[in-house]
């Protein structure tokens, strides 16, 4: 009798000692919820709205759903931020490619065929304002209708600011090198009117070529900026072209270990492989550019 009263009382205490160490143990973590890092993208989708050619006919964009299994194969769905460009539908990027998973800001142009640049973000987060009306740097047009604004934000979680956003298209072909050095010379000219204790990314296309990204890092590192390093050759290949033209900037204090990481299918040299590693496939199903990506600590 004594030894079933012992056995009885043990089990109590056993019962108890678990039920408390489940009380303590803290609620398992989203994998895709880290608090302590922020994963960035920008995606350069040629002509989207206009199925990938300016000679294309506005509604009768095709690749919506392979730009979607696209994205969603490959991780960018578990992007916190996506910066776009090229976007002349930006109602079927929304729904048709992102399937309302992202909130996202852009501006009216009464150009229908105008390319948008568009921030996109987790609907855990807001963008707010930043020492502006509106969510346009308009000066990074530098006068012209034909260019595109950026688009900048700051983005919060629960109130607290956590990065500034800013979103590029830069003007395109080589010999237009002043001309981009001018727009990246505006967006310094902003960053000298804000909160510099908030860190800053700067990404999208940046339409690079001979000694811009030398030009472009001038203008930015007095604002503690750095190019963040490229592990891929090329972001943008076709069978005719091949170049670096998409780039991160970002503040040193959270980009320390920071790399660009590109869609390896524009650094391939072959067009061996087949769907979306197969570059001319890839070049009609999904676009000219690959995503870039990286990743900062908070």
């Amino acid at each position: 009798m004594f030894k079933k009263i012992l056995l009885s009382l043990f089990a109590s205490l056993a019962f108890s000692f678990n039920l408390q160490l489940l009380a303590q143990s803290p609620t398992p973590k989203d994998p895709t919820d880290n608090k302590d890092r922020l994963k960035i993208a920008s995606f350069n989708i040629e002509w989207f709205g206009l199925n990938g050619s300016l000679g294309g006919i506005i509604g009768e964009e095709s690749r919506d759903q392979d730009i979607k299994k696209f994205m969603k194969k490959y991780g960018y769905f578990d992007h916190d931020v996506i910066v776009f460009q090229e976007i002349v539908d930006v109602d079927q990027l929304k729904t048709s490619v992102l399937d309302s998973k992202f909130k996202c800001k852009t501006y009216n142009h009464k150009d229908s065929r105008h390319q948008h640049v568009v921030i996109c973000y987790k609907p855990k987060y807001n963008l707010s304002l930043d020492n502006d009306d509106n969510y346009q740097l308009e000066s990074v047009t530098v006068g012209s209708t034909r260019l595109r604004p950026a688009m900048h934000g700051i983005l919060k979680r629960n109130g607290k600011s956590l990065v500034r956003i800013i979103g590029v298209h830069l003007k395109a072909i080589p010999s237009n090198s002043d001309r981009r050095i001018q727009q990246v010379e505006q967006i310094a000219n902003h960053l000298d009117q804000v909160d510099s204790s908030i860190p800053t990314v700067v990404t999208g296309d940046f339409n690079s070529f001979h000694d811009d990204v030398e030009q472009f890092s001038g203008l930015l590192e007095d604002f503690d900026l750095l190019h963040v390093p490229h592990l891929d050759e090329f972001t943008f290949r076709t069978n005719r072209y091949k170049d670096r033209l998409d780039h991160f900037w970002a503040s040193s204090s959270v980009s320390e270990t920071s790399v660009t990481d590109a869609f390896d299918t524009c650094s391939n040299d072959g067009d061996e492989g087949r769907g979306v590693s197969n570059r001319p496939y890839y070049n009609d199903h999904i676009s000219d550019h690959c995503p870039i990506s990286t990743e900062i600590n908070l």
